[in-house]
């Protein structure tokens, strides 16, 4: 019958172009990611994270030219980043964190022209930072964290306008804070914690990023003092400054952050007097200054503002409501 064959071919056409999606995470999946992977062209978003999938990520999956999402984070995959990855021109979210990924990271990531979040943080990935990634105007969030990353950060990542956070911490990397990479006010999150930074910190542009919620520059060798433009930064909740060189005193416009609810200044070399102005600072929980050069001032005003306060150096905490005075020196 000509009709039922034309019926079941094109039923057998619409299934092909049907989309789906695989969600299939914390599962508590074993085995390898087969390379028949590459024969679901229509598949929109793949998600096996969270489960013990080991091996490598078979190089099939850049035929996967439809899919918008790969989720793969936390499990054990090992080997390389496939180059193939590059070929999938529809992909917004590459999720590859936490893993046991090695080599570098492949330049062909920076053809995904609609990728908005990239996050291959805690692996084993070597090499620099491609200068290709530049070519990702859409990007939101990138995540490298915690690899073996070398050399400077690529000022060219500055040219990334939509971007809101930044997580290239506890790599390997050197340099300084570039005006370059300063030109991303649409930030968020900074956290460059560890990452062989030193110079001084370009306070005028980073208060032009009103947007910072988290600026984490913690375990670097930066110097210089810090600076009254700080009161710019009055979305800022996290200022994680600790373990640098920072010289001079605790400028009082620090009281104007108000939404700060954790700062670490401590390991630095400040000195002076703690302003008075931190009594402004209602919401924070955590506020460390130990180990800094010769910080003095008396702390139990702040009690009674900030009850909740978990202060160090423990030596002024000795009554838990900081009756004790850091003497001047």
């Amino acid at each position: 019958n000509n009709n039922n064959n034309n019926n079941n071919n094109n039923n057998s056409h619409h299934d092909d172009d049907k989309k789906y999606s695989i969600h299939l995470g914390s599962q508590l999946l074993k085995g390898t990611l087969v390379t028949e992977i590459g024969l679901l062209p229509n598949m929109i978003e793949l998600d096996l994270s969270v489960n013990q999938l080991t091996g490598r990520i078979p190089s099939e999956i850049g035929l996967l030219d439809g899919t918008k999402s790969i989720l793969l984070n936390n499990n054990i995959f090992t080997h390389s980043i496939p180059s193939e990855i590059g070929s999938l021109g529809s992909l917004e979210i590459l999720n590859l964190e936490n893993n046991i990924l090695m080599g570098s990271i492949p330049s062909e990531i920076g053809n995904l022209g609609k990728l908005r979040v990239i996050d291959i943080g805690r692996n084993r990935l070597e090499g620099t930072i491609p200068i290709q990634m530049s070519n990702l105007l859409l990007l939101e969030f990138l995540s490298g964290e915690n690899n073996y990353l070398i050399a400077p950060i690529p000022s060219e990542l500055g040219l990334l306008g939509k971007m809101t956070g930044l997580r290239l911490g506890e790599n390997l990397l050197t340099g300084t804070l570039t005006s370059e990479l300063m030109e991303l006010t649409t930030l968020k999150y900074l956290d460059l914690q560890n990452a062989g930074l030193y110079g001084t910190i370009p306070w005028d542009q980073l208060a032009r990023m009103t947007n910072l919620e988290l600026l984490v520059l913690q375990n670097n060798a930066l110097s210089g003092m810090l600076s009254s433009t700080l009161e710019a930064m009055t979305s800022l909740i996290q200022l994680g400054l600790s373990s640098n060189l920072l010289r001079g005193s605790i400028p009082s416009e620090i009281g104007f952050i108000t939404n700060l609810m954790y700062m670490d200044l401590s390991w630095n070399l400040l000195s002076g007097s703690i302003p008075s102005t931190i009594l402004n600072l209602s919401k924070l929980n955590i506020l460390y200054l130990q180990e800094n050069d010769s910080l003095c001032g008396i702390l139990e005003d702040i009690c009674d503002t900030v009850p909740d306060l978990t202060i160090r150096p423990q030596k002024w905490n000795q009554n838990t409501c900081f009756s004790c005075t850091c003497p001047c020196q």
